[in-house]
């Protein structure tokens, strides 16, 4: 009897292994790193644990691997606490455009939207792009009612600036033409960023995932996003700096400043930022593919006086990335 007690103990030790085994192989979820933190793996579950000097401001803290999945899109970000980072993903319905807000001199307003709007029946909704690049609630404007040279600017909250490090922007976007109903030609649709006055990056029809280095100031300024003569949605609007400013959404093109505005380039034959028009290493594109990335000198004396209290620095390490269809 007590033979027969063991085989069946073994039996069911041998069943459960194998039924946990299995459950596991089907639910393998791929691994990730997170920047000044670390991930405890335990079973199917994945803890986030960040340093020290570093907090949660990203994602949560724990998630489930569920059918190959993680249960949650967004993957976690442990931030230093001094590091400059504001994400908005438009979701929370207590501070839906966490700290940006409309330009009140603007003509049009961007508004809260998402895939299934009532603003689809007062005519304002505006479909976001694929869901490569868009999820659940976005921001749109919509000029195609308007005339000639009507805008909708968005504000940033003040950004600090900062001394040893990159600053930049990321989003995706969306940018339709339509055809405006007061007139008979269609306009040109814009969108474009700014900072501090000075411009930074310009589409037009397209979609994409863009990442955008600020010009580097010594005070602290405001991103302005505007819309103009365009319909236009935005999601995942991201402000932060270090090491995940050079991280790019697609892979780019070598010797070439496609998608690749004002990057300094220090692994290839030519540069898109800046200062390469001193260090002589501009790719041959520059001009057409970056109208707004010119020579240090050329950018203080359009866009600053000499009695100005806004100063550029002479390095100037950014990044940007734009994608267009």
């Amino acid at each position: 009897m007590a033979n027969l007690s063991t085989i069946l103990v073994l039996f069911l030790c041998l069943y459960l292994s194998i039924v946990m085994k299995c459950d596991s192989l089907k639910n393998q979820c791929p691994l990730f790193r997170v920047e000044n933190g670390r991930v405890r793996l335990i079973g199917r579950t994945a803890r986030i644990i960040c340093d020290s000097d570093s907090k949660l401001v990203r994602g949560r803290n724990r998630m489930t691997c569920v059918r190959n999945q993680w249960n949650y899109s967004e993957l976690p970000v442990c931030a230093k606490i001094k590091e400059t980072y504001l994400a908005c993903d438009f979701e929370s319905s207590d501070n839906r455009f966490c700290g940006w807000q409309n330009d009140f001199l603007n003509d049009v307003d961007w508004l809260a939207d998402k895939a299934r709007s009532l603003l689809y029946f007062i005519g304002r909704h505006v479909s976001p792009g694929s869901s490569q690049y868009f999820s659940g609630n976005y921001i749109s404007l919509d000029t195609r009612t308007y005339g000639i040279g009507v805008t909708g600017r968005l504000l940033s909250p003040s950004i600090q600036p900062v001394n040893d490090s990159q600053i930049c922007l990321m989003f995706s976007y969306v940018v339709r033409s339509r055809k405006s109903l007061l007139e008979d030609t269609i306009e040109r649709p814009t969108l474009s960023v700014t900072f501090g006055g000075v411009p930074l990056w310009v589409t037009s029809v397209g979609e994409g995932r863009v990442i955008i280095g600020l010009f580097k100031l010594n005070i602290s300024s405001t991103i302005v996003i505007e819309g103009k003569q365009c319909e236009a949605a935005i999601d995942n609007l991201v402000v932060t700096e270090g090491q995940r400013c050079t991280a790019q959404p697609y892979e780019e093109e070598d010797n070439s400043c496609q998608d690749n505005c004002g990057i300094k380039k220090t692994t290839r034959s030519c540069s898109c930022d800046w200062e390469c028009f001193e260090n002589e290493n501009c790719c041959l594109d520059i001009e057409k593919t970056c109208p707004y990335i010119k020579p240090l000198e050329d950018i203080a004396r359009l866009y600053f006086t000499a009695n100005s209290t806004t100063t550029t620095t002479t390095t100037t390490t950014t990044t940007t990335t734009t994608t267009t269809t």
